[in-house]
């Protein structure tokens, strides 16, 4: 085991270690001992949305879309979503009370951590691991552990007002049986898109830290600092590879040179209720986990782009109805021998009553810097029996090299929430046609995602 593996391991010891009432029980009021906060308990009163036959089950999205609607960004992946919808307890198969009573009161610590210093914080956990029907160098099985460490710092101001904060989030990403990634064995089946953004990380790296500035309730907003540029570009709800789809179809639009984390400046402003304007400038050479303000400045490579659209919702993109369109431009790179190259991207999702997504997305890219030349994507998610998600996707795209074949990539997966913290996704994919080889007409990928989330 290496030593990045034993500090992983211990620090999710610690994690767990944490849930024991004993350790909590000093800090814990006796009190709410035999009458622990429950999921029931916190959802019981939030009315059912409009036109809901399934009451619990509209409870619990109207609780899940009341705390969405505290998160004051664009973004369905950013660490302040992921914030929104982690420090909460969910619907399960197996709803345990003993991890319920230790839910509890580890949440009821970390509120009194925010209230005496201002941190608020979450700690997940997620393992993907995938086997392909064919890749060219014979390594047919992909895994990756992520271990995250999230929260905001610093609340400054009047949150219907003007209102800041610093983001900030570390991580490590590690192969699992000295597995590939399944970054890597996603390419490695011929395929133009990978199959999960799930890659090596083999240190402990800051890949978030920036300052957010609301004003007026987020009628206008800016960031500034290290992020990363797809938190925010060309946003949509099934936009998040921990708990939505992975494949690099769906998974960021393939038409849009998304850079890698780094330096960034994104302004947002609300004309109408719904009507809104963003736009970025980012560093084009990012690198995941490296603080590098300088190439941002010194390079002068950036990636921008701008988004006109209407969206349901100020504070959130997990909206009702969201709808966009998205330009984008990437300087030459030089020492990358990347081509100057632009694009537009389109997108349409909309939610229902039963939290069920529907979307549709489109681009177009000029150049070499993106994965796909033309592309369409359609989909959808289905919320059942109140706690689980269903996903189903298909797109074609067409590679900027017009010597290579066009592709068709399907996925479906099937969220479970097995207890209040724990999630098992059976993901599987299907590539039609991969462009990148001529030896096989499809591949399939089956996979499996586990989420902890502390």
């Amino acid at each position: 085991m290496t030593s990045m593996s034993i500090l992983q391991t211990v620090l999710l010891t610690i994690c767990i270690s944490a849930l024991n009432p004993a350790i909590l029980h000093a800090q814990t009021d006796p009190a709410r001992d035999s009458e622990p906060a429950n999921a029931e308990a916190v959802i019981e009163d939030v009315p059912c949305p409009p036109d809901t036959d399934d009451c619990e089950s509209g409870q619990t999205l109207a609780y899940e879309e009341e705390e969405q609607e505290k998160v004051t960004d664009a973004s369905s992946k950013s660490v302040e979503s992921d914030l929104a919808t982690d420090n909460m307890l969910k619907p399960a198969i197996f709803p345990l009370d003993p991890i319920e009573v230790r839910l509890n009161r580890f949440y009821e610590f970390k509120d009194r951590v925010q209230q005496s210093s201002g941190l608020k914080w979450a700690v997940d956990y997620t393992v993907l691991m995938q086997h392909a029907s064919f890749t060219e160098s014979g390594e047919d099985t992909a895994s990756s552990s992520v271990f995250r460490i999230l929260g905001t710092w610093l609340n400054v101001g009047d949150r219907d007002k003007a209102h800041g904060k610093l983001v900030w989030k570390m991580e490590t990403r590690n192969p699992i049986f000295g597995n590939p990634t399944p970054r890597d064995m996603g390419f490695d089946t011929g395929s133009a898109l990978s199959t999960a953004n799930f890659k090596e990380l083999d240190y402990w790296g800051i890949t978030d830290l920036y300052w957010a500035q609301r004003f007026n309730g987020a009628e206008h907003a800016f960031l500034v600092g290290h992020m990363d540029p797809g938190d925010w570009a060309d946003q949509y709800p099934g936009l998040n590879a921990w708990t939505s789809f992975m494949n690099d179809a769906f998974y960021n639009n393939p038409t849009e040179a998304i850079p890698k984390r780094g330096f960034g400046i994104v302004g947002q402003t609300f004309f109408t209720d719904n009507l809104y304007l963003m736009g970025g400038v980012h560093d084009a050479n990012g690198k995941d986990g490296k603080l590098d303000f300088s190439s941002f400045w010194n390079n002068r490579e950036w990636f921008k782009w701008a988004e006109f659209g209407y969206r349901g919702s100020k504070r959130n993109v997990s909206a009702r109805h969201n709808v966009h369109l998205h330009y984008w431009h990437q300087d030459e790179r030089e020492e990358a021998a990347v081509e100057k190259s632009w694009g537009w991207a389109f997108t349409y999702s909309a939610k229902n009553d039963r939290g069920g997504l529907a979307f549709v997305r489109a681009g177009y890219s000029k150049g070499d810097a993106a994965q796909m030349r033309r592309f369409i994507g359609a989909g959808g998610t289905f919320r059942l029996f109140g706690r689980d998600t269903l996903g189903m996707a298909v797109s074609w795209g067409s590679p900027p090299d017009k010597t290579l074949r066009n592709q068709v990539t399907g996925e479906i997966f099937y969220r479970v929430h097995v207890t209040q913290n724990l999630t098992i996704t059976p993901n599987w994919q299907l590539t039609f046609r991969p462009s990148f080889t001529l030896e096989k007409d499809w591949v399939s990928i089956p996979g499996l995602r586990m989420r902890l989330v502390f």
